[in-house]
């Protein structure tokens, strides 16, 4: 029984197999004997290819008498528009020469044909003559450009656009701004398939920048019709806070490396290690440091914490507040020469001077 179901299963595959075949040479717009090449430009809407040398031969899209064929199964890049076919060496056929893609109408060797999809697209090359030839199929890109992108202030990205034509039509401006400020953050704003934008620390969260032009390939577009897109760029700013305290007369070092004496919130740009700019708010209050000062007068000689001075003197001694502020108290002592006076009697015998008995 296994060996019967086996053998209907062969059976079954055979069948489903030469329906296949039958199907897809159907499907085929060439004869068998026509020369087949696969292209694949999945992920590059400027695709290009060589193929070759190749020989023409059979038949394609109802071609009769000693016309030659090429068929070429190209599929585009979901963002390009078209195809474009040219002969890249060898001697050329005589006469005009034209391609077809799915049969449909005629093209002229070397302008494009609009195209609707990825494909598979069908493209074939038909001539009398059997020359050998090398032919190039490149596709043709459509409009694009990012819908957004994200950066830090400070770094760079480009901001690129692929199909228009690279020449003063093509313009790149700030909508954000009323006054198109924002231009500046761009290296280039005419002229330019790719641009380099560089924010600072004053950029918004983000910048809308239209970018506008003609197409390059027109296969698909008028050669007049402007066409424009706008490119959001969201900007990161890499911000830290500092709160922080230091004493009058001093100084407070700042991460820019400036200093400030008041208080105050400061910003300061500085650069990152990653190359793009980090801003730091630093606030500081000012502390006071306070100065008491005194004066106490002596005659002679005046003993404070068992130490005598006979001279004038400042004295000064520092405490600190609860912020650690200097807090200084001084003294200044100042010490009065005693003051003589002399007086002179005279006596007979002796004399009595302040209860002392004086007899010389």
């Amino acid at each position: 029984m296994n060996v019967v179901l086996n053998k209907h299963i062969l059976i079954l595959l055979f069948l489903a197999f030469l329906l296949i075949g039958n199907y897809a040479e159907a499907q085929s717009p060439c004869d068998p004997s026509t020369p087949t090449f696969y292209v694949d430009l999945t992920g590059n809407p400027r695709g290009d290819t060589i193929i070759g040398p190749v020989t023409r031969s059979g038949k394609c899209c109802g071609a009769t008498g000693s016309t030659q064929c090429i068929l070429v199964i190209i599929t585009l890049d979901s963002n390009a528009q078209g195809a474009n076919f040219e002969i890249a060496s060898g001697a050329l056929p005589i006469g005009a020469l034209y391609y077809q893609v799915n049969c449909g109408p005629q093209k002229l060797v070397g302008e494009s044909y609009c195209l609707n999809g990825p494909g598979p697209h069908e493209l074939t090359f038909c001539k009398p003559g059997g020359n050998s030839n090398t032919y190039r199929v490149f596709s043709s890109p459509k409009f694009t450009a990012p819908d957004s992108l994200r950066v830090t202030a400070g770094c760079s990205i480009d901001l690129g656009t692929i199909g228009l034509r690279v020449d003063t039509s093509l313009t790149w401006r700030d909508t954000t701004s009323s006054n198109s400020k924002y231009d500046s953050f761009l290296n280039c704003s005419k002229g330019c398939d790719s641009v380099t934008f560089t924010p600072d620390s004053s950029a918004p969260a983000f910048i809308d920048y239209e970018v506008c032009g003609y197409m390059a390939d027109t296969a698909c577009i008028s050669s007049t019709t402007q066409v424009c897109k706008v490119v959001r760029v969201y900007i990161d700013h890499l911000r830290d806070t500092v709160v922080s305290r230091f004493c009058s007369g001093d100084s407070y070092l700042l991460p820019d490396s400036t200093t400030a004496e008041l208080t105050g919130t400061y910003t300061s740009v500085i650069n990152s290690y990653q190359g793009c700019d980090s801003t730091v708010i630093t606030t500081l209050t000012l502390d006071p440091s306070y100065l008491f000062s005194s004066d106490t007068t002596a005659c002679h000689s005046i003993t404070i914490d068992s130490i005598t001075y006979f001279t004038d003197t400042l004295l000064a001694d520092t405490f600190q507040t609860i912020h650690g502020c200097d807090s200084i108290y001084e003294l200044q002592i100042n010490i009065l020469d005693p003051v003589t006076t002399n007086l002179s009697e005279t006596v007979c015998d002796s004399g009595l001077v302040n209860g002392n008995w004086y007899l010389t």
